[in-house]
């Protein structure tokens, strides 16, 4: 079995957090390879700036990519920084990546040049925006670990934000439309992420907690067997029981 309940929790939330981030990989994947095996043009499901035909884009842009490079540029990217957020924020992952995923597509849709703008590197830079400022905001070790990590793996990534290479076919609107709205939906989420670390820090992981309550009903028992000892020792011997009392007093 893939979960099973003999696991370390560790390992359990690792494989849960593996789950939406390789279904959403898996679809991408697929839609490219049969937009490219059937020669369909995906390009309109893109984000078309202000425009009645541009909005199913706003859910839909991020499974479509340009070529085998810009899929390759975005797929592992995007499976490491979602399968980060359903591994660190796995109680809330859902409705983060939802929001991210909503509020990334509007503000493309509101400030983008009139083209379509397609692939996942808007979520990406969604994604990853939140996990930096989910981990500034929070005392947690682990949170603020991976915020630096993203910094030093990803930083170059804010040169991309902005127009500083207009010829270049980049969608640096989609960029910034990302950052805004992952760093929005941090600011949102930020009381329940303060709280899940609170709650982390007040509790006792499972394991530990079973390993505690074995040690004590193995002490209860040590203790019950040497008081029956006692007892046996003194209605066998009356008057050692008499001297030790003495002595004790």
């Amino acid at each position: 079995m893939l979960f099973s309940s003999a696991m370390s929790e560790d390992r359990r939330r690792f494989l849960h957090a593996l789950v939406v981030p390789s279904l959403l990989s898996l679809v991408i994947f697929l839609v490219f390879v049969l937009g490219l095996g059937m020669g369909w043009d995906l390009d309109r499901f893109g984000v078309y700036p202000r425009t009645l035909q541009g909005v199913p884009g706003i859910l839909l842009h991020p499974f479509v990519h340009a070529g085998w490079g810009h899929l390759g540029d975005n797929l592992p990217t995007f499976f490491i920084l979602s399968t980060a957020l359903y591994y660190f924020y796995h109680t809330q992952a859902n409705r983060i990546l939802l929001l991210i995923w909503v509020l990334t597509g509007i503000f493309l849709w509101c400030i983008g040049r009139e083209s379509y703008h397609i692939g996942a590197s808007s979520i990406i830079y969604g994604l990853a925006f939140f996990l930096f400022w989910g981990g500034a905001i929070t005392p947690s070790i682990s949170l603020t670990a991976l915020s630096l990590v993203v910094v030093f793996w990803y930083g170059s990534m804010v040169w991309n934000m902005f127009p500083l290479m207009p010829h270049e076919m980049i969608s640096w609107e989609g960029h910034l439309s990302g950052a805004l709205a992952g760093s929005i939906t941090a600011f949102v989420f930020r009381k329940s992420i303060v709280a899940q670390v609170g709650d982390k820090k007040n509790s006792l992981p499972d394991d530990d907690d079973d390993e505690l309550t074995r040690l004590a009903m193995k002490y209860n028992l040590e203790q019950d067997e040497m008081r029956e000892e006692e007892e046996e020792h003194n209605n066998d011997n009356p008057d050692d029981s008499r001297d030790n009392q003495e002595v004790k007093e």
